[in-house]
């Protein structure tokens, strides 16, 4: 079959052309349309569904859910735990892509001048103070905690207990960088 097929290779969409149209199509402000054509990657369905999410809902959710690990608040965690278990499949993966972006933004900022992030002035501000409680490996060890539950989150893993053992995870690798 491949032999009387042609290849046509499309080139993945750029974060510009994909804010762009949210602002034409959809219109958004500026920062609504740039945060989610960050965070799609060059998926534009995935930025329109990143819209029905506002950025401030994950921010205020990803910042509260650090806090509560970093406080050991594990009765605060799993009830975190069961109102975000509920937002579906989908939307769990986009807000773990955000707490990876999150987290990458950490290692810029303690590896750079700062110049490189892509955050807003809420954001930026946590960033600054979070960043400050990470080390790189502790970076690095959260990160892979994400990337299992992303994989997990795919493959139908149930939300709660993929939640909790993250936060579990999470708030082992910042009490081991406080301690």
């Amino acid at each position: 079959i491949k032999s009387r097929t042609q290849l046509v290779k499309i080139p993945q969409l750029q974060q510009p052309e994909i804010q762009d149209a949210l602002i034409e199509n959809h219109h958004v402000d500026e920062e609504t349309a740039r945060s989610a054509a960050f965070l799609a990657e060059g998926n534009y369905n995935l930025a329109i569904k990143l819209l029905s999410q506002t950025e401030n809902d994950f921010f205020d959710s990803f910042r509260n859910w650090m806090l509560m690990c970093y406080k050991n608040d594990m009765g605060s965690v799993v009830n975190w735990v069961d109102d975000t278990s509920r937002i579906g499949r989908e939307m769990l993966k986009s807000f773990l892509g955000y707490g990876l972006h999150i987290f990458r933004e950490c290692l810029m900022a303690k590896n750079t001048d700062g110049k490189m992030l892509h955050l807003t002035q809420k954001e930026n501000e946590f960033v600054a103070k979070f960043a400050n409680f990470l080390s790189t490996s502790t970076i690095e060890n959260i990160t892979n905690a994400f990337n299992d539950t992303i994989y997990h989150t795919e493959r139908n893993a149930n939300a709660k207990i993929s939640l909790i053992n993250l936060s579990l995870l999470i708030k082992n690798n910042l009490v081991a960088k406080a301690g």
